[in-house]
């Protein structure tokens, strides 16, 4: 499926494209590389069909986008010339593009920044016209390094094409960190339990590890989702096992002064009972936390040598992966595409697992519309089951109890739609906003094998108070750097992209003190309105700052932060840092940001008109209706929220027993 063009848009899309992305001649030992330009790899045709996974709202964006590009006059305002898009010279076209990512106008830059990022992720990535990709080889990327295990399906969901109706004595909407524990502990328990996922059901069989195809099957609107603004990529997993699946294996307990300031500012004691500490050490043990099994590969080891020449606190970061000695850890950077070897205990590994073999049904590519409430209590739920053709079919599943787990960003709209009331469901969406900053190194880095996070700067944690910053790293595939690398012109990009092999990445990963908020648009779907506060935007900017010196103590020739002037800082560039960084215009498209957590949008707490959840977890408004997911959390955790998650949902799952 494509969104719906016409040939003069097609033409125009095309153009853009292959202006962002052009054939230039350039005699060197990449001169294929140089000579690729994206319509020879279809990336117009590509783009397409992701688009054609968003709302509506941001279909309609887009074409108002393309229109854009046919009006002479803005060719005037923006290349100096008199014309359409696609007429222009490649340099009028450059200069086009060039103006409208700085321009004054928001929409201008927003748009600038969905057609860059798009274009410039599927390049990088796609398999589908030239396999393997032909920039890989020049890059030095290798691709997958194995291929997927011929290993069966343990999970046989439930498929219905004719409307069914279920009954069972719990369920669970949402099968990632909260739902996958929630299924586990009720099973034990003896209960009766229906999972539902609007995602599908993949196995190792299923995961090959490469980029494009994963992120379109694994995440939500195939890893393009963002905020209304166009200014944060979004990650969040939409599978059997949601984001357990494709985070990054970090395995962060949650501070004490979180759990007390969650308790004492949220009138929720129980983060402060034994009761929940016991629930903590058991989410540790069920995912077999470890911090000896995954080696510190080249880029967390830049992280950890540079955070020590400058005196600051690190940490290695524990891990839910468990790999033999004799594996290659290499293949551990590809879990973010789902696990081929098992490393990684997912929920779809662990609970999950356990689940079924204690009676658990799971429906798949179900998406709940509402939850059934009948004399103020919860008695079920009803959505749509969609198959391979298209076609869907109406599910009702009735039950004692209902837990909705589906996320910060899905669980709000799912009570919203349900007519739930309460003024705070959708409030106070906090993000762990994130800015990226590089260093480019004389050895090579590879930043894609490895341990994906296995080191953590803690210096800025408590910059003030109970707010600041982490400092960690990613697995930084090409997709993800040519999607990130800020694009200044088409040979500036490229040249970029080939330094890739010699690129560490570090994150900066603040804990939001202003959230946002979810809401929903005409067709009921959630929409992410979220606005960095300046306050959040100075702990990153000193956040950037920090990276910078932490690259070159460890060694950097030079680093950069993701700004679209990108500009480059040398060791001799430190006294004048602040200068440089101070001197920028922060306004939203100008920089890459992006947010891999999503919490606080359905809050405990114990006064009823602040949150709209009881301690308990079962919202004020109706009875037997409860949550347990990380829109849960009364604020954000500071920390990756995966542990969190699973020992909140472990905690509150008692009560169900």
């Amino acid at each position: 499926m494509k969104l719906e063009l016409n040939s003069r848009q097609i033409q125009i899309l095309k153009s853009v494209c292959d202006t962002l992305i052009p054939s230039i001649s350039q005699k060197d030992k990449h001169e294929t590389f140089w000579e690729l330009k994206a319509s020879d790899l279809e990336i117009h045709e590509k783009l397409r069909e992701v688009l054609a996974l968003q709302s509506q709202k941001d279909q309609e964006e887009f074409k108002m986008l393309l229109k854009t590009f046919e009006l002479p006059l803005i060719g005037l305002l923006l290349s100096g010339k008199w014309n359409q898009f696609d007429k222009l010279n490649f340099e009028a076209r450059e200069k086009w593009l060039q103006n409208l990512s700085s321009s004054t106008i928001p929409a201008f830059r927003k748009g600038f920044q969905a057609l860059k990022k798009l274009t410039c992720f599927l390049f990088y990535t796609d398999t589908s016209v030239k396999d393997p990709n032909p920039n890989w080889k020049h890059i030095g990327y290798p691709g997958p390094l194995s291929s997927p295990p011929d290993k069966p399906k343990s999970f046989y969901p439930l498929v219905f094409n004719d409307e069914a109706n279920l009954s069972c004595d719990v369920v669970i909407v949402g099968s990632g960190a909260g739902g996958g524990v929630v299924a586990k502990e009720l099973t034990e328990a003896g209960k009766d339990v229906i999972v539902i996922d609007k995602g599908s059901y993949f196995n190792e069989a299923d995961f090959n590890h490469k980029e494009t195809e994963m992120i379109s099957q694994l995440y939500e609107k195939s890893g393009a989702l963002t905020n209304k603004q166009g200014s944060m990529s979004i990650f969040a997993g939409s599978c059997l096992g949601g984001g357990t699946v494709v985070n990054w294996a970090g395995t962060i307990r949650t501070p004490d002064y979180i759990l007390d300031e969650w308790a004492k500012e949220h009138q929720a004691s129980c983060f402060l009972s034994n009761e929940f500490k016991k629930s903590l050490d058991q989410a540790e043990k069920n995912i077999f936390t470890n911090t000896d099994q995954v080696a510190v590969n080249p880029q967390n080891s830049k992280l950890k040598n540079g955070s020590e020449k400058l005196g600051h606190l690190y940490k290695p970061i524990p891990q839910n992966v468990v790999i033999d000695k004799n594996e290659d850890q290499r293949l551990v950077g590809y879990s973010c595409f789902g696990d081929q070897h098992g490393f990684k205990q997912s929920t779809l590994n662990t609970h999950l697992e356990d689940a079924r073999k204690n009676g658990c049904r799971f429906l798949v590519n179900t998406e709940i519309e509402n939850v059934i409430i009948k004399n103020g209590k919860a008695t079920g739920v009803y959505g749509w089951q969609t198959h391979s053709d298209g076609q869907k079919t109406r599910v009702s599943v009735f039950a004692k109890k209902v837990v909705i787990a589906a996320g910060a960003i899905h669980t709000p709209a799912i009570l919203m739609r349900s007519g739930l009331q309460h003024k705070h469901i959708g409030k106070n969406l906090h993000l762990h906003p994130v800015m990226g900053v590089c260093g480019i190194y004389e050895e090579e880095i590879n930043g894609w094998w490895g341990g994906m996070m296995t080191i953590t700067n803690d210096q800025f944690t408590n910059l003030d108070g109970n707010y600041g910053f982490k400092i960690e790293t990613p697995p930084a595939h090409t997709g993800l750097i040519g999607s990130s690398l800020p694009w200044q012109s088409a040979t500036q990009h490229k040249e970029m992209v080939l330094q890739a092999k010699h690129m560490a990445n570090f994150i900066i990963l603040a804990r939001d003190k202003f959230g946002g908020k979810i809401t929903l648009d005409k067709e009921n779907n959630p929409v992410i309105d979220y606005k960095l506060s300046n306050y959040d935007l100075n702990h990153l900017l000193i956040g950037i700052k920090e990276g910078v010196k932490i690259h070159l103590a460890a060694g950097a020739q030079k680093a950069h932060f993701l700004h679209n002037q990108l500009p480059a800082i040398e060791t001799s560039d430190l006294n004048k840092l602040d200068e440089i960084v101070d001197s920028l215009s922060w306004k939203e498209n100008q920089y890459n940001l992006f947010s891999a957590h999503q919490m606080g949008s359905c809050r405990i707490g114990g006064n009823k008109k602040l949150h709209p959840l009881s301690p308990e977890g079962e919202t004020y408004e109706v009875k037997d209706l409860f949550v347990m997911d990380a829109s849960a959390f009364p604020k954000c955790s500071g920390v990756n929220p995966m542990l969190t998650i699973e020992a909140l949902a472990h905690y509150l799952s008692q009560g169900l027993k």
